[in-house]
Formats: C-alpha cells, structure tokens, sequence
C-alpha cells in the first residue's frame, strides 16, 4: 500500500498493488475489500463522482451484532444476500447493496448470528425526497421469509 500524495486535507486516497495471481476480474464485483478486519472500499480511478455515490443510495443500518464483531465479519453474514460493503456507527452496521430491490429484501428476512442475536434492518436514507422514491415493494405486506441462519467466527 502506499498513500497518494497531495490531496485535501480531508480527503484519503491508497494505491493498493494486488499481487500478480488475482483474479482482476473478481475487483470488477467488489466495493471493499478486508484489510486486517476492516472493509476497505475499492473502485476503479476512472469512475465519477455519481458511480462513487450510487454505492451509498441502497443502505440498511442493521442492530443486533455483537459488539466486538468486526466489518469483514458482519459483511461476510449479508454478502449471500448482495451486501457490498459495511462500515459501523454508534452500534449500527451499515451495509450497502447493488438495489433497491435487494436492500428491501434483506430488511424482510430473520437472521440469526451465530449466537443466536436476531439481526434487525432498516434502509438508511439521506434525505426524506429519498425515502419517497425508493418506496417499498408493493409485496412488502407478505410475511417474511423464513428464518436464516448463517454462522461466522468472533
């Protein structure tokens, strides 16, 4: 890793080097990777400033973790369900979808970690204009799905 030079004060950019065995073709799929248990996002130098804000459009704010669970470890329960990335606030893991459709998903399930903590989500929305466009799903009124359990190591 190596920092870039120059930059605003409150801005922080890394050049990270990937050894010559990755598969690049996995990068194009993936917002972060796990740098020693943290989520550490990745996108390519071209993209713009809107592509870097449609990472943070499809949100939800999930309580229930464990509080000394890290972001790779929250991340890794919600990547089979498309969580892209994750970062924790005042005991909330924040993770990030490709969707709409997948963040309202996610809320509707029942997932249990490992020791048996009930995952609740919520959409995190920026403005109140957001939440009215991204309404729910006319099928949100159906039942959840049945129960998910998925296990990680603490």
């Amino acid at each position: 890793m190596q920092e870039v030079d120059n930059l605003l004060p409150l801005q922080r950019e890394m050049i990270i080097t990937f050894d010559h065995n990755v598969k690049h073709s996995l990068l194009e799929h993936i917002w972060a990777v796990n740098i020693q248990g943290y989520n550490i996002s990745i996108a390519k130098a071209h993209l713009s400033n809107s592509q870097l804000n449609y990472r943070h459009q499809y949100v939800v704010g999930f309580r229930g973790f464990h509080h000394k669970i890290t972001e790779s470890q929250a991340l890794r329960l919600l990547r089979p369900y498309g969580g892209m990335t994750c970062y924790f606030h005042q005991n909330l893991a924040f993770i990030a979808f490709k969707s709409a459709d997948q963040m309202h998903s996610v809320c509707r399930l029942r997932l249990y970690t490992k020791d048996d903590r009930l995952l609740t989500g919520r959409p995190k929305f920026a403005s109140n204009e957001d939440q009215l466009q991204t309404h729910m799903p006319t099928n949100t009124l159906s039942k959840c799905k049945a129960m998910s359990s998925h296990t990680n190591d603490m």
